[in-house]
């Protein structure tokens, strides 16, 4: 069941008295969980609240700035037998910075395990380890980390950050990274044992809208698709110039991008002068399964750069599940979420490496469609809503025990 509540007061957002009830009873056999992120206001990102509760009791702290929790938060179906209470708070000037004080619910809770999914030095990170000292003390501390929350370069500000780390480790029992760069940055730079790191990423995909087509795509114009921000460091620039040179060696090809960011307003100049680039969206999170089903190729040029990396590549998941063939970088967890089989890998910052592969899918529809096969078995296999609930359900346990 999902319930949700404004922390002012703790007054219901969608009453429903039995369920709170429920949740202060000790389900015997079962972990109980409080987890602590913004991330969950969005509809689309509590359907893996709904499936980690057939798994964990759980309770979701979620700080947010007033718009964002009022237009927000929704009942995305009704869970399993577990509980879900998803707490808001009002509005301060901190943003998501500062959260409202919850050690009530939180001794009501009586969780065995507290997952702040966020890094050590933050201020969610510290202010949760202060509310569950004095109101959970028996409960484990996890934190999440992601590899753009480390930065190597930036010296001083690393070793402040190690610092913090260092002084906050004693009352950690484990780390959540969400790739395996994240996990060696935090071996290699932060000093933390690799058995405490656990491997899992935070966000699923539906594999019940995020599906194949029910046939293949007909011969014809070859559609390559990119879902995301519109920004150089994507590599949008480069899949642009990538189809243009294709286009101009008279190969019938259309480039599809759906998205916002600052390359958004040139790049919809440039398509009332050329045939073979359109934009789209942004759309409702639902309607980008029919944009990708509608596309041959998923390009994802990411790039590497200091304070870039891809942590999650949650569109580049999604186009895999919808069965794509992908063409892409190694930037960040990317080479762990693809193989051989499913993607094709590129120079970063190369459109002429891009052009190849596409020219090379392009003429080969039989390739596609094995790629396309093979994405979707991953995809089904890795990033599927359950397949990570279970996944994070045996970690909390484990810790718990531990």
């Amino acid at each position: 069941m999902v319930c949700l509540y404004r922390l002012k007061g703790c007054e219901p957002f969608i009453a429903d008295q039995h369920i709170v009830t429920q949740l202060h009873k000790h389900q015997s056999g079962e972990t109980r969980v409080t987890l602590i992120n913004h991330a969950y206001l969005s509809a689309e990102n509590q359907k893996n609240l709904t499936h980690l509760a057939r798994h964990v009791v759980l309770q979701t702290i979620t700080p947010s700035r007033l718009s964002r929790a009022l237009g927000g938060l929704s009942a995305a179906t009704d869970g399993p037998d577990s509980a879900t209470i998803v707490w808001k708070r009002s509005f301060v000037l901190a943003g998501q910075i500062v959260l409202w004080p919850f050690g009530k619910a939180l001794a009501q809770h009586e969780p065995d395990v507290v997952h702040v999914e966020y890094a050590p030095w933050s201020p969610q990170s510290i202010q949760a380890l202060v509310f569950a000292r004095a109101f959970a003390p028996k409960a484990k501390l996890v934190l999440t980390m992601k590899k753009n929350t480390y930065m190597p370069k930036a010296f001083l500000i690393e070793q402040a950050k190690t610092a913090v780390r260092r002084a906050v480790d004693r009352r950690v029992a484990a780390y959540l990274a969400e790739s395996a760069l994240a996990k060696q940055l935090c071996v290699e730079w932060l000093g933390i044992a690799p058995e405490r790191i656990h491997l899992c990423q935070q966000l699923g995909v539906d594999l019940d809208i995020f599906v194949p087509c029910a046939a293949p795509r007909p011969e014809g114009r070859l559609i390559v698709g990119y879902v995301g921000q519109l920004h150089a460091r994507k590599g949008v620039n480069e899949l642009v110039e990538a189809v243009r040179e294709l286009a101009n060696a008279g190969l019938d090809i259309e480039a599809r991008l759906l998205g916002d960011g600052p390359l958004r307003a040139p790049l919809l100049e440039l398509a009332k002068r050329v045939p073979w680039l359109s934009i789209h969206g942004p759309v409702p999170h639902r309607q980008v399964a029919p944009f990708l089903q509608g596309c041959d190729v998923f390009v994802f040029a990411s790039r590497n750069e200091p304070d870039h990396q891809e942590h999650d590549a949650h569109a580049l998941m999604e186009a895999m599940a919808v069965g794509l063939p992908a063409v892409t970088t190694k930037s960040g967890i990317i080479p762990e979420q693809v193989d051989a089989e499913s993607a094709l890998m590129v120079r970063e910052g190369c459109h002429h490496d891009l052009a190849a592969k596409l020219q090379l899918l392009a003429s080969n529809r039989d390739l596609r469609l094995a790629m396309g096969r093979r994405a979707h078995q991953l995809a089904t296999e890795r990033f599927g809503l359950e397949v990570l609930a279970k996944k994070r359900a045996r970690i909390y346990e484990e810790v718990a025990r531990g």
